[in-house]
């Protein structure tokens, strides 16, 4: 079978592998696509704390599994199953948990051996290529969830990369939110509004005149993003932690921490999803098809994802799709 296999940072090879044997708790699935995001994109130039070398990349996973005949998604995670987080439906969670593309070998492969408690079923009027967008949206819907949005509440997103997009598609489709993203780069911009089509959703430099938020996400890994999302928050307000914080870890002001405290602000991590929320994810893309297909900036084989990685270092487009099979 032919795979992408990473030997070392910032070299990834198209090889021909013998195909995996699954054990008698797995089936075989055979890969449709394989979406790539930025933490893919991070993990080929800099490498990830959870990535164990060789590896093959890809957790963003749609397939074919053939022992049902079903398209399914894949939940990237291998969890125990037994610990407090996993038994309380928080498997992402899990201390003991694996995760494909990191610690096991993810969708950039024809063939994947996945337990069936990791599949879900595709709805039947969904593209495979769409279905793939599964796992970035339950990750969106992990952080709307921690924020627990009333409706029509003023949001704040910081940051209108993909995630960002998703977040704010999400918040006005579920939960009729009034939503000002931040995003300077005019090309994202243009592309949030498109997008937004109909939402009540503003796309915007700075929130200079907006007032005050109920609850705010930083969809950035620059820390100015957290900073600005604890400022704009009301006294009482709501603020997701949701991207890693990049560069070198500065400190940050210690007058942040007192504006927590002082507005008795609600801060909480949004890390990752569980299977339910790839289940309503599911669900949501089916319904927001129509706008959720302008998040595909293209489609490339897999001897492309080399090329689809740097693309993704750049910032040239949104999500990038690998058609790892063309047909089962």
């Amino acid at each position: 079978m032919k795979s992408v296999a990473m030997r070392r940072i910032g070299e990834i090879l198209v090889e021909e592998r013998p195909a995996p044997v699954p054990d008698k708790s797995e089936h075989i699935v055979k890969v449709l696509f394989c979406a790539l995001c930025r933490t893919d994109a991070k993990i080929f130039v800099k490498g990830h704390r959870d990535l164990i070398l060789p590896r093959v990349l890809g957790h963003e996973i749609c397939g074919l599994d053939t022992e049902s005949g079903r398209r399914v998604v894949v939940w990237p995670g291998v969890s125990c199953g037994i610990c407090e987080n996993c038994l309380d439906g928080r498997e992402n969670l899990c201390e003991k948990i694996e995760i494909l593309g990191f610690s096991r070998d993810g969708g950039l492969s024809e063939i994947l051996c996945v337990s069936p408690g990791n599949m879900i079923p595709v709805p039947d009027r969904l593209d495979s290529s769409l279905a793939v967008l599964a796992e970035p949206f339950a990750c969106a819907i992990n952080a709307i969830e921690k924020l627990n949005l009333k409706s029509r509440a003023k949001l704040a997103i910081f940051g209108g990369g993909p995630l960002g997009h998703i977040i704010a598609l999400i918040a006005a489709s579920e939960k009729n939110a009034e939503i000002a993203i931040v995003e300077p780069d005019h090309w994202r911009a243009g592309s949030l509004e498109k997008m937004l089509t109909g939402k009540t959703a503003s796309v915007v430099d700075s929130l200079e005149g907006f007032g005050k938020f109920d609850a705010a996400v930083t969809a950035s890994s620059e820390t100015g993003a957290l900073l600005n999302a604890v400022s704009c928050l009301k006294l009482g307000g709501s603020l997701c932690f949701f991207s890693g914080l990049s560069g070198d870890g500065a400190v940050l002001e210690k007058n942040v921490f007192n504006e927590i405290h002082y507005k008795e602000l609600a801060v909480m991590g949004a890390y990752g999803c569980t299977r339910k929320q790839m289940e309503l994810a599911l669900e949501i893309i089916l319904r927001e098809r129509v706008l959720a297909v302008n998040l595909i900036s293209g489609t490339l084989p897999i001897e492309e994802a080399q090329n689809a990685l740097h693309k993704i270092s750049s910032g040239k487009g949104l999500k990038w799709l690998i058609q790892v099979q063309i047909s089962c």
